[in-house]
């Protein structure tokens, strides 16, 4: 019975160690060019772990905004909550943001968890043309009615 809680011990032990070595790679995220987004992590701040970026995304691409921890439920000591990082998309490409859940003062301590979070930003689009074309449709419409009343 013991060497199959230890085999037992050594798959879960592998599985753990293995899942840590690598980032989880998290769905791709697609936004526009000039929609912000959010990255949620969850994160328990009262056990010394706190989420990192530890690989910055292409700064021509991405510009974090902000970032901010909001706890579960009604905020009672010791209960985790989220740590959400806020980002603006600045022009189409794709790039790349990881984050690791580390203790800050444990330095060369491998990370509690990694994520790597592939971010997709495209063309503003149709949406953003139709606003432009609409804007200039009234600033045309708006002449039009100024040079008639001169008359």
């Amino acid at each position: 019975m013991k060497p199959i809680r230890i085999g037992v011990c050594a798959v879960i032990a592998s599985i753990l160690f293995g899942a840590l070595a690598a980032p989880a790679a998290e769905e791709p995220i697609t936004v526009k060019a000039g929609e912000e987004f959010e990255v949620a992590l969850d994160s328990n701040p009262t056990t010394g772990y706190s989420w990192r970026i530890a690989a910055p995304p292409d700064k021509v691409i991405l510009v974090l905004v902000g970032a901010e921890y909001r706890p579960d439920g009604k905020g009672m000591a010791g209960s985790g909550g989220k740590e959400i990082y806020t980002f603006k998309a600045l022009a189409p490409g794709e790039t790349t943001i990881t984050f690791t859940y580390v203790r800050p003062w444990e330095e060369g301590q491998p990370p509690a968890a990694q994520k790597e979070y592939t971010v997709i930003v495209q063309e503003a689009g149709e949406d953003r043309q139709l606003k432009e074309m609409q804007t200039e449709l009234d600033r045309l419409h708006n002449e039009t009615w100024d040079e008639r009343s001169r008359y």
